[in-house]
């Protein structure tokens, strides 16, 4: 006895489901093809689950469920910089995808294709890294650790850079004559990223950084620059105005 034929009926579905839609995707796979490995009638089916899609979402939250991307994600909230945040984030990541060949097929097959059946995808399977990164982006701005950017755009192409080199890597290691693995990707690439991300810090700023904690926005440097030279302006009409009572 396989251990599919010891779940429940409904979890049965699911299981099954999950491997057609990775094998076929959304839109190829077929209800009725099913429930014939399955050994029920499509009837069976609709009374667990009244659409395709309402199984496709129950599957894919199945799924999203026994990763707890959340869980882990909370996890990551302490580390001390963005570098080892994304090193993290991105192993986590690729490992998920190599790890669960199902998911990444899914991703590849239905992402592209089919709107209501990729949007749950989306929101199961990539928000979670995207909201994650948004909120550290967020965070260690106003902290003045990162270069003032949108937190939003930046966690989204960081995430589909990611899930792109998840879904490529195995075509390059064949058809490359290449033997890329995951720490290669995520050395190579997390350096590059970080260094986009992080905010220009000068000596003066360093100073300030060690006694308050936090570095100066370039808004606020900028303020005090424009202050700076109103103040040399106002003391250099002073001082013509005194020359000429004088004279």
């Amino acid at each position: 006895m396989n251990a599919t034929s010891k779940l429940s009926r409904r979890d049965q579905i699911i299981e099954v489901a999950l491997q057609h839609f990775s094998r076929y995707g959304y839109a190829g796979t077929s209800m009725r093809q099913l429930a014939k490995e399955i050994g029920i009638t499509a009837a069976a089916i609709y009374r667990h689950f009244p659409s395709k899609l309402d199984l496709f979402e129950k599957a894919v939250e199945s799924r999203s469920r026994s990763l707890a991307i959340n869980s882990y994600l909370e996890t990551l909230r302490r580390l001390d910089s963005i570098e080892d945040v994304l090193r993290a984030t991105s192993l986590h990541l690729l490992s998920t995808a190599q790890q669960d060949p199902e998911l990444l097929r899914l991703l590849l097959l239905t992402s592209a294709t089919d709107g209501a059946a990729a949007a749950k995808l989306l929101k199961e399977f990539r928000m979670p890294y995207v909201t994650f990164l948004t909120e550290e982006f967020q965070r260690r701005m106003d902290k003045g650790e990162l270069r003032q950017i949108d937190p939003g755009i930046t966690a989204r192409c960081y995430v589909g850079l990611v899930i792109g080199c998840a879904v490529n890597a195995e075509f390059w290691n064949q058809l490359e004559d290449v033997n890329y693995d995951t720490l290669d990707i995520i050395c190579n690439n997390v350096p590059i990223f970080t260094r986009g991300l992080l905010a220009e810090v000068s000596p003066t700023d360093e100073e300030k950084i060690a006694s308050t904690g936090k570095a100066e926005t370039p808004e606020a440097s900028s303020s005090k620059e424009k202050d700076a030279s109103t103040g040399k302006t106002r003391s250099r009409r002073k001082k013509e105005s005194t020359d000429g009572n004088q004279s």
